[in-house]
């Protein structure tokens, strides 16, 4: 499957039981949902277990389609069309394929109100929130 998942978890993690559950059967979005739950279920988060284990179930699944894509395509694409709404506003264009988020707000939006790590325990939460695949998702900062 992979060498490891990023998850929102402040380590990388090999999930051998998906690796496992995907050797030697057919491949559909189905068998990439059921992968990606039990990717899920493998994480440790010490927080906000709920919310961390759905991004990583949400990212393991879209990681599964979009590499199962390339090796159809013939490889990795070098630039994605993207269509997203931020602060109201719609915005269509093309860019890196392996742009973050964050990278996309603050190079491509230029929006510099965005920021990456942990914010300071006497910080006020970010009122923030965002979606991937049709879900909305708390912000970090809630």
């Amino acid at each position: 499957m992979c060498e490891s998942v990023w998850a929102p978890l402040p380590h990388a993690i090999r999930p051998r039981k998906a690796e496992e559950f995907l050797k030697g059967k057919s491949i559909d979005d189905r068998l990439f949902e059921e992968a990606a739950s039990i990717a899920a279920g493998e994480t440790r988060p010490r927080t906000r277990a709920e919310y961390r284990r759905e991004m990583t179930k949400l990212l393991v699944e879209q990681a599964l389609k979009r590499g199962h894509k390339a090796c159809r395509n013939g490889g990795w694409p070098m630039m994605e069309q993207i269509k997203v709404t931020v602060n109201g506003e719609e915005y269509e264009m093309e860019v890196p394929a392996h742009r973050t988020l964050l990278d996309f707000l603050r190079q491509d939006l230029e929006l510099m109100g965005p920021s990456q790590g942990a914010r300071p325990a006497t910080a006020v939460p970010a009122p923030c929130s965002w979606t991937a695949s049709g879900q909305l998702l708390p912000g970090i900062g809630r």
